[in-house]
């Protein structure tokens, strides 16, 4: 009789090696976290020495400080009503934190209207303090719990059960995350095809050209000196990032699955020698939050309350407001009428995330800071080479559709004969 045989389990790390990666994680933080506090204009805010050693106290006067900055905001917008142009500022200027003509003036928008422009320079100064303060506020603790963070009997148990180290982590990982968001993290937002190319699968082969050089290339070339709005408004200076994108993300359209990005990938060696394999992953599910299940008319009604109510318009529209204007009148609204907008913005309607690497190691690329971008070996230099990268991708693609697509798009499909239904003669 055979005797089975089992491989031996394979050894867990050692004290020494979970302590010394933890420690490279929180380095991570850290050095997230002072990245970005760098790129933040600090004068009239904080000291040098008040950034290198945060205090309670500090993060405090600076959230006290976000909260005037927000009350000017408000007064600014009550005080120059729509249309009143002519009125010169009174103290919308008169502050120790400087905001230049030249970062607001990126966003040419709403430059003309002084109501907008004076709420605009408060809202700078509003997010520069609240952000200052938020990473301040993470530094200090992850520098006081370094040694429960790096300890790995304590490192999981301090950040479930200590609000203040959770909120310290988020803070710096979300740091880290807004660098890269937007920059070189891309949001696929509407990709298909329409009929009758949409029977011939014509949405997956636009999901895969969507990989070639050729995309990558012209988001450099639009976007690869062009200064960034928040960014350049916290710095005080136009700042201009590196664009190189390294990833691509998207959601399904049904809960259950995406019939365009499961098992869709881009065979090894298509783009250059040294490119594998690329897939859409899938990443996770949304919380199905959100305003889809809102009627415009439902946000034009609610917007006009908030308007009777504040005597001014809030949301504007503009950058550094936050995210989405249409969520922030809907929640402003449903709470001044006394619904939960926790519970009434949530519709269920989840959706699977799908992500794509643009170049290898874009994971680490689109969490590290300072990490440079490792291209694959270009397939050629200059337009002619990513034409052809480009049609070599179009071709891996069509190449990949099912026999029925292909058929489909010769023309020679045929509909099989439909059988008729024999009945057995009754007696």
């Amino acid at each position: 009789m055979a005797e089975a045989r089992t491989s031996p389990p394979a050894s867990s790390p050692s004290p020494t090696a979970k302590r010394e990666a933890l420690e490279r994680v929180v380095d991570w933080l850290l050095e997230g976290v002072s990245t970005a506090i760098g790129e933040i204009e600090r004068r009239g805010l904080a000291t040098d020495e008040e950034v290198a050693a945060p205090t309670r106290q500090v993060v405090e006067r600076l959230r006290q400080r976000s909260r005037e900055f927000a009350s000017r905001r408000h007064e600014a917008l009550a005080d120059h009503k729509d249309g009143d142009d002519d009125r010169i500022p009174t103290e919308a200027r008169s502050t120790d934190v400087p905001v230049d003509d030249d970062v607001l003036d990126l966003e040419a928008k709403h430059s003309s209207n002084a109501a907008i422009q004076d709420s605009r320079r408060m809202l700078v100064r509003k997010k520069r303090a609240f952000e200052l303060a938020r990473l301040l506020d993470a530094r200090r603790v992850l520098t006081a719990s370094r040694g429960a963070l790096t300890d790995p009997g304590t490192a999981l148990r301090v950040i479930q059960q200590q609000d203040e180290v959770r909120t310290a982590v988020n803070a710096a990982m979300s740091a880290i995350k807004s660098r890269r968001i937007g920059t070189n993290l891309l949001d696929i937002t509407t990709c298909g095809a329409v009929a009758p190319y949409n029977r011939m699968l014509g949405g997956k082969l636009v999901a895969l050209l969507l990989l070639s050089p050729r995309v990558a290339a012209d988001n450099q070339r639009r976007y690869g000196r062009e200064p960034t709005i928040i960014r350049s408004q916290l710095r005080n200076a136009r700042v201009a990032p590196d664009n190189t994108l390294v990833w691509l993300g998207t959601t399904s359209l049904f809960a259950h699955g995406s019939s365009q990005y499961e098992r869709l990938r881009l065979p090894a060696g298509i783009i250059a020698a040294d490119q594998p394999e690329i897939r859409y992953t899938y990443l996770g599910d949304t919380t199905g939050y959100g305003t889809v299940q809102f009627a415009d008319d439902t946000v034009r009604a609610l917007d006009g309350v908030l308007r009777r109510r504040r005597g001014y318009r809030d949301v504007n529209g503009i950058f550094g407001e936050g995210a989405s204007p249409r969520l922030r009148k809907l929640r402003s609204g449903l709470d001044a009428i006394g619904f939960r907008a926790d519970l009434t913005m949530l519709h269920h309607q989840e959706r699977r995330i799908y992500g794509v690497p643009t170049l290898r190691r874009g994971r680490r690329l689109s969490v590290r800071p300072g990490t440079r971008s490792s291209r694959l070996r270009r397939p050629a230099r200059g337009p002619r080479g990513r034409h052809r990268a480009h049609r070599r991708v179009l071709a891996a693609a069509v190449a990949l559709q099912p026999a029925r697509a292909r058929r489909q798009l010769d023309g020679s499909r045929k509909d099989p004969p439909v059988a008729a239904e024999r009945r057995r003669p009754s007696a």
